[in-house]
């Protein structure tokens, strides 16, 4: 658990859940505008996003998703 350690204290401080938040919301951005095809996550859930060393968001398990085939631009 990322909350708290064994004798009560904050393991995070208060920036590292937001900066989480913002690395997971950039790359769904960034999957999202790809191009020439966009791609949806379909199954992002917390136990789906990894954490390093670093404590660095990165997206897993994209099994699920789907690339979106858009008409060619004319």
């Amino acid at each position: 658990m990322l909350h708290h350690g064994r004798d009560g204290t904050p393991l995070l401080v208060w920036y590292d859940p937001i900066r989480m938040a913002w690395e997971v919301a950039t790359a769904v951005a960034f999957l999202h505008s790809t191009r020439p095809d966009p791609i949806i996550h379909r199954d992002l859930k917390p136990a789906n996003i990894l954490l390093d060393q670093n404590l660095a968001s990165k997206i897993g398990d994209v099994g699920l998703s789907k690339a979106l085939l858009l008409p060619a631009a004319t």
